[in-house]
């Protein structure tokens, strides 16, 4: 498992889990991932929605409050 935060790549318009060692992960729609709220780890899946560009297009499933810039930093793991 890989634990680390999410960040937003403009130019490949998607999020990636990045580590303390800068190994990154792309994060596709569907993809299953846990994040921490509050210091509790939650699962969720990572969805875009269709109509919407760049940051603002992604968000975490039944997380309404978590959705584009929101995300950014978010700490996360897959």
């Amino acid at each position: 498992m890989t634990e680390g935060r999410l960040y937003y790549i403009k130019r490949e318009d998607r999020f990636y889990l990045t580590d303390n060692n800068g190994k990154s992960i792309a994060l596709h729609c569907g993809d299953p991932v846990d994040v921490n709220v509050h210091g509790r780890w939650i699962q969720t899946v990572v969805e875009g929605a269709w109509g919407k560009d760049g940051m603002d297009a992604w968000y975490l499933v039944g997380m309404p409050n978590h959705r584009g810039a929101a995300l950014q930093g978010l700490r996360a793991r897959v």
